[in-house]
């Protein structure tokens, strides 16, 4: 599990001094740089088509967020306001495990998967590049529109 965050396990059994340190590794893996930002919807005749291809990628999603460096999520959801999409999620670290994801078995595997789903139609793919802004809300509780507001020259 070298070089995955330390975020994807329960910190509750783990000595005080292993969860201080696993919660330094998450922030200082998760938290203050570029993400790589993947996101996907992928379109099904029907609600029973689409809730098949789920089930069937869910052991690629796994594997592909536990065996893959540099990825942090990596999930494929039903979406609950159209019956006949996929959400997809990907968060990656770097350019180079993007990169390599796409030479990946698991890339191979999940791709094959959602080519011989019945059903399958379309995937509409976007790739963003973004800063970590930190955390939406405030110590108040409150949204931080200063994390994402662009101020813009009066002159």
């Amino acid at each position: 599990m070298a070089g995955k965050p330390a975020f994807r396990a329960s910190f509750s059994g783990l000595t005080v001094e292993l969860r201080e340190f696993a919660i330094r590794f998450y922030k200082k893996n998760w938290y203050g740089g570029n993400m790589i930002i993947v996101t996907a919807i992928l379109s099904f005749e029907t609600e029973a088509d689409r809730n098949a291809a789920v089930a069937a990628t869910a052991k690629v999603q796994k594997a592909t967020r536990d065996e893959e460096s540099g990825c942090l999520a990596y999930c494929f959801a039903a979406d609950p306001s159209e019956p006949n999409h996929i959400q997809v999620y990907e968060l990656w670290t770097d350019p180079e495990s993007l990169a390599a994801h796409f030479d990946h078995p698991n890339y191979a595997a999940m791709v094959e998967i959602l080519h011989n789903c019945t059903g399958y139609l379309a995937s509409d793919n976007r790739l963003y590049l973004a800063d970590d802004c930190g955390p939406v809300y405030g110590e108040d509780g409150e949204f931080r529109l200063d994390a994402v507001s662009v101020t813009k020259d009066s002159g």
